[in-house]
C-alpha cells in the first residue's frame, strides 16, 4: 500500500489494528454491560474502608431528665442556664434602681392626689346642692311670707271696718283680748274719733300700752277721751 493510501486510513481503524497486532482485541475499545461491568470489578477486602453504622442513641422517656443530669442534681448541682455574662456597671445598676423608685414613689404621690380631687370634687357638688336647696326653701319662705303679709294686711283691713261699724264698749273689749301688734295695728288704721271712743271703753294700762306701741311706729296716736265724755 503507498503512503498516500496509508494516510487515508482513518486514525480509529488504525487503532483496531494495531489493537489486534498486540493482542488486546476490541475489549479495551467496546463499551461493556453495566452489570458486566460491575461484575468484572473486584470485591473489596472484608473489613476494609467500611463507614461503620451510627450506634442508635439511648432513648430516654419523656418528662425524665437524662442520666447525665440525674446525676448532676444528685451531686447537688443546679443546671446552668444558657446565658451571657452581665456588662452593667454596679454604679449604674444602683441609679436605674433609683430612678425606679422615684418613679413608683411619684406614682403613689399622683394616685393620693387624684383620691383627694375626686373627694373635694365630689364636696363641691354636695355643697352646691344644699346651697340650691337652701336657696329654693329661701326663696319658697319669702314668697309665702308676702303671702302671709299680704294676707294679714287684707284681714287688718276687714277687722278695722268691722271693729269700727261696732260699739265701742262692743269693740274694746274684744281689741283688749287680741295680741297687743294686732291691735296696734287695728287702731293705728281706724278713725282718729272712733278710735278715740274704743280705747275710752278699754282698761286704763292696756289703752296706755296700745298708745305707747302706735306713737313708736309713727302713727298719728288718738287722743284718748275720759269716760264721762265718751258716755256724753
Amino acid at each position: 500500500m503507498s503512503r498516500a493510501g496509508i494516510r487515508k486510513i482513518p486514525v480509529f481503524l488504525l487503532a483496531i489494528l494495531a489493537a489486534f497486532w498486540t493482542g488486546a482485541g476490541l475489549a479495551g475499545f467496546l463499551p461493556l454491560d453495566s452489570a458486566e461491568a460491575q461484575a468484572q470489578q473486584p470485591a473489596p477486602p472484608p473489613g476494609k474502608n467500611e463507614t461503620p453504622a451510627p450506634k442508635e442513641a439511648a432513648k430516654t422517656p419523656a418528662g425524665q431528665p437524662a442520666p447525665g443530669e440525674k446525676a448532676g442534681e444528685e451531686a447537688g448541682e443546679k443546671p446552668k442556664l444558657p446565658g451571657r455574662a452581665s456588662t452593667i456597671n454596679p454604679e449604674t445598676f444602683r441609679m436605674m434602681e433609683m430612678i425606679e423608685k422615684k418613679n413608683r414613689e411619684l406614682k403613689k404621690k399622683e394616685e393620693e392626689l387624684r383620691v383627694k380631687e375626686q373627694a373635694l370634687l365630689a364636696l363641691q357638688q354636695k355643697v352646691r346642692a344644699d346651697l340650691d336647696k337652701i336657696e329654693q326653701v329661701l326663696a319658697k319662705t319669702q314668697e309665702q311670707f308676702a303671702l302671709k303679709k299680704d294676707l294679714i294686711e287684707q284681714n287688718i283691713n276687714s277687722l278695722i271696718k268691722v271693729y269700727s261699724s261696732m260699739k265701742a264698749d262692743d269693740a274694746a273689749v274684744i281689741l283688749s283680748t287680741l295680741d297687743e301688734d294686732i291691735a296696734v295695728q287695728i287702731m293705728s288704721k281706724m278713725k282718729s274719733k272712733t278710735a278715740g271712743q274704743v280705747m275710752s271703753k278699754m282698761d286704763p294700762k292696756v289703752a296706755r300700752n296700745i298708745s305707747q306701741k302706735i306713737a313708736g311706729r309713727g302713727a298719728p296716736q288718738p287722743a284718748a277721751k275720759p269716760a264721762s265724755e265718751a258716755a256724753q
